[in-house]
């Protein structure tokens, strides 16, 4: 278990994806996250803890906040997840998608990142059950016909993971 308070709460409904996120690092061993979406780190805690235990680096973008947070582990770009995309060439073990919430902007974020998640790695998507996302509910419902579904959590506000 990892400690919730060093991570840092989130929304109280969140809280149970800090569990999850440090897991699932852990779970393929990932050297090489990338988090579209930094919002205030809490997310980003999580998943540095796992890879501390991995060895792995987290890459995280999001062109609306001011970093509050920094990790030897963790490279921050203040840049729109398209502009990331634009120059990105590295292998990924696992994409969390929780930036832009909108149907064109988080089908995009997943088919520029998804090509670069290596086989057995894992694709997460944040808020697949929030009505003012319903770009993100639209895409995990069609997405998840076609890829195994690692985890899904239907309860407000969602999380869904796939294994690729």
């Amino acid at each position: 278990m990892i400690n919730l308070e060093e991570v840092g709460k989130g929304h109280p409904a969140e809280c149970m994806y800090l569990q999850q996120l440090y897991e699932l690092v852990i779970e393929v061993n990932a050297q090489l996250v990338l988090e579209i979406g930094s919002g205030k780190f809490t997310f980003s805690r999580a998943i540095l803890k796992g890879l501390e235990e991995t060895g792995g680096h987290l890459h995280t973008c999001d062109p609306i906040i001011v970093p509050t947070y920094t990790h030897d582990r963790m490279t921050f770009y203040p840049v729109p997840s398209d502009k990331l995309a634009q120059s990105w060439d590295e292998d990924i073990d696992f994409l969390l998608i929780d930036g832009d919430h909108s149907a064109p902007q988080v089908t995009k974020d997943y088919y520029n990142f998804k090509r670069f998640v290596r086989a057995g790695g894992l694709i997460a998507l944040h808020d697949i059950n929030v009505p003012h996302a319903a770009g993100v509910k639209k895409l995990w419902s069609h997405i998840k016909e076609s890829t195994p579904v690692r985890l899904e959590i239907t309860s407000w506000p969602g999380f869904g993971v796939l294994h690729v």
